[in-house]
């Protein structure tokens, strides 16, 4: 069995943003491939997810979940002390890795779209009902006379 990476006990501010939901979230702890957060409206396991810190953002999945805490593996390592300092993460050649960190920002402005294109929907529906009755009340109650 392997020997687990030590954890830094941190408290660090961090955004998240999975499915629809953008959670604001404590990074409570931290190693080079993990991390433990606490919010309330924590991730189920095997949700990939996006934190945001000050100085960085990470691609991560939930690895697991109890009460408002939850643990996360993140995509690649990160330099631990950068993070703690605030400091701008130094990344290695990733041209050929997948940026799973942009493809979560590009489905999240896909939903976004989605949403608004589906509420447009829905508004032009409903003045088309709005106008269809106004039309059939007209020729209900007759046309009003035309002034002379």
């Amino acid at each position: 069995m392997h020997q687990r990476e030590p954890r830094r006990p941190v408290r660090i501010a961090a955004a998240t943003r999975y499915d629809r939901n953008r959670p604001f979230a404590t990074i409570s702890n931290v190693s080079s491939r993990g991390m433990e957060l606490r919010s309330a409206t924590p991730p189920a396991p095997g949700t990939y997810l996006e934190i945001r810190s000050p100085a960085a953002s990470f691609a991560a999945r939930t690895v697991w979940s109890r009460g408002e805490a939850f643990g996360v593996r993140l995509q690649e390592r990160i330099d631990v002390a950068a993070l703690v300092e605030g400091r701008p993460q130094q990344r290695n050649d990733t041209a050929s890795i997948p940026d799973e960190a942009a493809a979560a920002r590009q489905n999240a402005r896909r939903e976004e779209m989605d949403e608004r294109l589906g509420r447009a929907i829905v508004i032009f529906a409903a003045l088309s009902v709005l106008a269809l009755s106004s039309l059939l009340a007209w020729n209900a109650l007759g046309r009003p006379a035309l002034l002379p």
